[in-house]
Formats: C-alpha cells, sequence, structure tokens
C-alpha cells in the first residue's frame, strides 16, 4: 500500500509546479496548502479497477480545519485507477485552489454563454 500512496501523492504534486511531497502529504507551493493523500480501497480485477482516494486540505487560508475530498479511479489496474483519479479530482479543483488561494490565478478556458448553441 506505500507504494500507491507514493503514487497518489507523485501524482497530485505533479499537477503543482511547485509542490513538494514529504510522506503522504503534498504542500502544494500556494495558499500554505497541504494535502494529506489517502487510498480507501482498491477494488476489482480483469479489465476493471478501482480505487477511492481520499484528500484531506489544510490551508490557514481555508480554515482551522480540515476539508475533506475523495473521487474514485477507475483504469485496467489498481495503479491506473489511483493516477486516473488523481488527474481527474487535480484537474477538477486545481485551478479552484489556485484561484482562490494563489498569488497568481491560473489560466483557465474562458466559455462565453453567449456563443454556447442551444
Amino acid at each position: 500500500m506505500t507504494d500507491h500512496i507514493e503514487l497518489l501523492t507523485s501524482t497530485v504534486a505533479r499537477h503543482f509546479p511547485n509542490a513538494r511531497v514529504e510522506d503522504d502529504q503534498v504542500e502544494l507551493g500556494f495558499g500554505d496548502v497541504r494535502i494529506g493523500c489517502q487510498i480507501g480501497k482498491t477494488a476489482g480485477g480483469g479489465e476493471l479497477h478501482s480505487a477511492a482516494l481520499y484528500f484531506h486540505l489544510q490551508s490557514d487560508k481555508l480554515s482551522r480545519s480540515t476539508v475533506f475530498a475523495s473521487i474514485s479511479g477507475y483504469g485496467a489496474s489498481a495503479e491506473a485507477a489511483i493516477i486516473e483519479g488523481a488527474c481527474h479530482w487535480c484537474c477538477s479543483f486545481g485551478p479552484v485552489l489556485q484561484a482562490s488561494l494563489g498569488s497568481d490565478p491560473p489560466a483557465v478556458d474562458h466559455v462565453d454563454l453567449d456563443e454556447v448553441p442551444d
């Protein structure tokens, strides 16, 4: 399981340019944001595996308590499921964390709702 935690933390860290990993924690490199990473359960066999990924976010800018978030990942192996889930979570919430807690907002795509077809 330690290898899976290392895979999870390194995958999370790759999404943030200034991130540092220490044990099961990822310091994102902005806003004093730290994410504790856990894997709840991996399951499956054959062609589909799943991984329940748990994140415990902390920052003085968020609150004094820990914010819990989770996601499930799916893939051809437990490792693929961990990577897929971590990537989806980081790509979904990373820009939100950066925009709200970072000093430089990330470049994000803008959609003009007037140009979206009905």
